[in-house]
């Protein structure tokens, strides 16, 4: 870095250190609640839905400016100082400065300070009741952010808003929770200084931000500000260089951004400060190229981040740069987010003596930002009213744009430069018919000064209109409370109207990227109410309250309708078949149609675009889910045949390059131990010499793969002879069996490695099989600890995505749920409901019930039915030391139907008589032993287009987004399978013959 006057502010970075300030500030005081958090509130009483509509009425859609005041303590002094400077080019300067004092002195403190603007507060004792008031403010004793126990609401800030008494209301510590999570899903955060933003911890807690959606950050770049006229602030040279580090830490401390404003704001320099500070050179050109590159890194790491806003607010430096010395800085590039850009280019009027004497006399201020056309509804107004004021230059939003571009717009006249970077498609947008722009309603060369205030109108309107306002304040004070109550009831009626109406509407595939990675998630079978079991079970045996949830709970996207084109209750063939084709077909069918013809699967077509594919799964790798995205029969149990497809010997070919679950032994032989195939053809055999496959079917040679750095693709790991264990059970076994998250983490390291230097990235499908078969048996413990695997692995991928520089979006879905799961239970012989269930019975379970019903089996085998010691062996070693029920609990009823079930060799009646005794035990409910027909949950890392499986959507509008985020050609993929395919009428006859031959899918579950 060059040195200046002002290089003794800044040091070199620490190692682990992002900060190039000399001295952090500390950390502010906090106060604990001085009044105790009552247990309950009356707006608990609400369901959680309306709750949110409430507290975002009453908190959300505000700007919260957070920032760190710096205050000098002693007095301002007069002294200046005379400093030689001596420009790049070699000439001579002098600048005066005032004394500077150095950031790491003691003479300066840090005080946090920040507050939400309510716009409708009156504050009594408030002498000029036209200002609104503070809802939250922040100082050294108080802070706005962090947990209940750490912060308080300002009791003049609710109590003055008048809103519904939810002073009163919030006093309850979850009612308070959910408030402050309100405060940062729903509002713009501001920070004005860089400092700001590198001691963003010492403004509020990592998680807190880590939520904020919306954020407007505003970095000075010209004359620096000063406290007491004395503290420096980076100069524009040490902007640039500082930028870089700054673009670094927005991803991390802002994963949630959907939302960025940046403001780049400079004042005018004498022209001898520009070539001192500011003078072109090839070092500048590469710092700001490395800014720019920074910045595209940083959009590519906010997942989340659907709107970006850059804007110049009167700066001198960029535009000065771009004109003067011919380095050109366009941030159209860096802006791929559905958005259309423009700039506005003004004449630089003259506005002090230095100004006029300037030899640099064409230079221009560009004032611009980037708008999103079709999402007008995301950027508040205030927006362009902050920026530009609402003094002469007002902006005014125009419905048509001349096509002569040197035509005046009102009473503005743009230059050619401005109008020639505008692209066709903002002179005539598609989604709106005619374009829709902002110009200033008056001439491009008046811009807001110290002469004409951004907040004030020159004809006194404004002061005028704030008398009238005061005048109205009593009546407002009066009526607000009314207003509140009836504005909060007709804002929740519409919300129910609008959502009970909702329609989607068809989205527009994402902006195609130069490269990305699709994540797709399945929880076979889990429902909405296996989220709620699991949560509860884990906050119990945790410790946790109720604020503490689930990854998934905090990636809830939206709702899925299941039915399948044969049934209202779907099978996971059909399911699946939604998801890889975006068809409905009948239960069975494995990316068939309903005819017979094979549709072609995303998985296919991501191939054939030069995506490498994958998949895992904890059942059969031939399992009706992972079939349906690389084979076609028109049943599900011809798993000899998807067996086959799999590796390679369908019609296109191998499509799939890497596959880990289980299910060996539909690849072996049936002449060899192990084998379960009708025939006696090696699929690993034909995998390994025909396709160039690599095998991996022990714990051993998993872990030679060393977590995916050590995979030569294809990779086909089989895992385990059938399913792998229950999570339940393979913990203690896991030197024999992967668990779901090592296969999945191992299989992502994989596919990134293998498309590290390709055009395209990776599609991979991830299945939490086994959720679905806790479900068909009715074992809650089971299932308890399958969500909590799944939910683990959901966690991991999204902690692969903030990692990987690739863009990369995950979706998570269920196919089905599975038993009619329900968190309570009535038996048929109990006359009053018990309003509970029991996490800690569910914790006492150290086998899963199908683990116990086969040790019941084996010890029958081993010592015959009618030993003497079977029923102490049900007892001691299956009930009371797998399920976990004491053993002067166990009732000698339940005892008795196990001996007689173990005597008659129905290990499959023993198994349900297991699940009996738990969920009895537990006080868990299920309806059934199959499927059941309710919508169920999708989640999301976020990312371009997943707003079209936002809310209620059908199956097939999952796999409609996972083709359009691919731009992949499916069509082209089923044309090809039915050319190349045999005949329909064919196709139904082997349907037909084959279908006596196979139980249906909601009998017996083969373990």
């Amino acid at each position: 870095m060059d040195q200046n006057v002002f290089a003794s502010n800044l040091i070199e970075r620490p190692a682990g250190c992002s900060s190039r300030y000399a001295s952090p500030p500390p950390s502010p005081r906090l106060r604990h609640r001085k009044t105790p958090i009552v247990r309950t509130s009356p707006l608990l009483q609400l369901p959680a839905e309306i709750r949110s509509l409430i507290l975002v009425a009453a908190f959300g859609h505000r700007t919260i400016h957070a920032d760190l005041d710096l205050v000098s303590t002693s007095a301002t002094t007069e002294t200046q100082t005379t400093r030689p400077i001596t420009p790049p080019d070699g000439g001579a300067g002098v600048t005066r400065q005032r004394d500077l004092i150095d950031l790491a002195s003691d003479d300066i403190q840090w005080k946090p300070t920040g507050h939400l603007c309510h716009r409708r507060c009156f504050d009594a004792r408030r002498s000029r009741s036209s200002l609104p008031t503070p809802l939250f403010v922040v100082d050294r004793d108080r802070c706005f952010t962090g947990g209940g126990a750490l912060c308080t609401f300002p009791d003049y800030g609710l109590s003055s808003c008048r809103i519904g008494a939810l002073g009163w209301l919030l006093t309850c510590r979850q009612a308070y929770a959910e408030g402050v999570e309100v405060l940062y899903r729903h509002n713009t955060f501001r920070l004005n200084e860089s400092f700001a933003l590198e001691n963003l911890a010492r403004i509020m807690p990592a998680a807190a931000a880590a939520h904020i959606a919306q954020l407007s950050l505003n970095l000075t770049m010209g004359r620096p500000r000063v406290a007491s006229d004395r503290i420096a602030y980076p100069r524009p040279r040490d902007t640039v260089e500082h930028l870089p580090a700054l673009f670094s830490l927005l991803p991390d401390a802002f994963a949630s951004l959907s939302r960025l404003h940046l403001v780049l704001a400079g004042e005018m320099w004498p022209e001898i400060q520009l070539f001192v500070y500011c003078g072109p050179s090839a070092a500048l050109h590469a710092q700001v190229e490395h800014m720019l590159a920074e910045l595209a890194a940083m959009m590519r790491r906010l997942r989340a981040l659907r709107l970006c806003e850059v804007a110049f607010d009167s700066s001198v430096y960029f535009p000065w740069l771009q004109i003067e010395r011919g380095l050109d800085i366009d941030f159209k590039n860096y802006a791929d987010f559905e958005q259309c850009p423009y700039t506005v280019w003004r004449p630089l009027a003259a506005e002090d003596a230095q100004e006029a004497e300037s030899m640099l006399t064409d230079r221009r201020r560009l004032s611009g930002f980037w708008v999103c056309l079709d999402a007008w509804d995301a950027i508040p107004w205030s927006v362009m009213t902050d920026l530009y004021g609402t003094g002469p230059c007002r902006w005014r939003r125009l419905t048509t744009l001349p096509h002569d571009p040197t035509t005046p717009i009102g009473a503005c006249t743009c230059t050619t430069a401005a109008l020639r970077i505008l692209p066709s498609s903002i002179l005539h947008p598609p989604s709106l018919g005619a374009s829709a722009l902002f110009f200033p309603a008056t001439s491009c060369a008046e811009m807001p000064s110290e002469d004409t205030p951004l907040l004030n109108d020159a004809d006194g309107t404004a002061s005028a209109a704030a008398a009238a306002k005061a005048k109205r304040s009593k009546i407002r004070e009066a009526v607000i409370f009314a207003w509140a109550l009836i504005s909060t009831a007709a804002f929740i009626i519409i919300a129910v109207w609008v959502q009970h109406n909702h329609q989607t509407q068809p989205s527009p595939s994402p902006p195609a990227a130069a490269k990305r990675n699709l994540v797709f998630m399945v929880s076979d079978g889990m429902g909405p109410a296996s989220l709620a079991l699991t949560r509860g079970y884990r906050q119990h045996v945790e410790h946790l309250d109720h604020g503490h949830v689930l990854t998934l709970d905090r990636h809830f996207w939206g709702t899925s309708r299941t039915r399948s084109s044969s049934s209202l209750v779907t099978d996971s063939a059909a399911g699946a078949t939604a998801f890889s084709c975006a068809r409905k077909s009948y239960n069975g069918a494995i990316s068939v149609l309903p005819d017979g013809r094979p549709c072609g699967s995303v998985l296919e077509a991501a191939k054939r675009a030069g995506y490498t594919t994958g998949l895992v799964a904890t059942t059969y790798v031939t399992d009706a889910t992972p079939a349906c995205f690389a084979a076609h029969v028109p049943r599900r149990e011809m798993m000899d045949d998807i067996a086959l497809q799999e590796v390679g010997q369908g019609v296109l070919g191998r499509s799939v390059d890497l596959i880990m679950g289980g299910g060996r032994c539909y690849f072996l032989p049936n002449s060899t131990e192990g084998g379960c195939r009708q025939d006696d053809v090696d699929v690993t055999r034909v995998a390994r010499e025909q396709h160039g496959w690599t095998y991996v079917d022990s714990r051993k040679a998993f872990d030679a793969l060393d977590g995916g750095n050590k995979v030569e693709l294809p990779l086909l790991g089989l895992m385990a002879p059938l399913n792998v264990p229950f999570e339940l059970d393979r913990r203690t076994r896991n030197d024999t069996y992967p668990s779901l998250k090592e296969m999945a983490t191992t299989a992502l390291r994989a596919l990134e490695r293998a498309t590290e230097h390709s055009e395209q990235g990776f599609f991979i499908m991830i299945e939490g099989s086994r959720i679905d078969h806790a479900g068909h048996i009715n074992d809650p413990a089971a299932q308890v600890h399958e969500v909590l695997a799944y939910d683990a692995t959901f966690a991991a991928v999204l902690d692969f995505i903030n990692a990987t520089d690739t863009e990369t979006v995950l979706v998570a879905t269920s196919d089905h749920e599975t038993g009619g799961l329900a968190t309570a239970l009535q038996r048929p012989d109990e006359r009053e409901a018990t309003y509970d269930w029991y996490p800690a019975v569910l914790d006492r379970a150290t086998a899963s019930c199908e683990h116990l019903a086969a040790k019941l089996k084996a010890r029958v085998a081993e010592t015959g039915k009618a030993a003497s010691g079977l029923r102490k062996y049900i007892k001691d070693e299956l009930v009371v030391a797998g399920l976990g029920v004491p053993a002067s609990e166990v009732p000698d009823a339940d005892l008795d139907r196990l001996v007689a079930a173990a005597a008659a060799a129905d290990i499959e009646r023993a198994k349900t008589i297991f699940t009996e005794i738990i969920s009895h035990r537990a006080r868990i409910g299920w309806s059934t032993h199959g499927h059941t027909a309710v919508d169920v949950n999708i989640y999301s890392s976020g990312g371009p287009g997943t707003h079209a499986i936002r809310g209620n959507v059908e199956n097939t509008e999952v796999g409609d987004f996972l083709r359009r985020y691919l731009d992949v050609d499916v069509d082209a993929i089923t044309a090809e399978l039915q050319a190349k395919s045999r005949r329909s009428d064919e196709i139904a006859g082997v349907m037909r013959a084959r279908g006596g031959a196979f139980d249906e899918y909601h009998g017996t579950l083969k373990n």
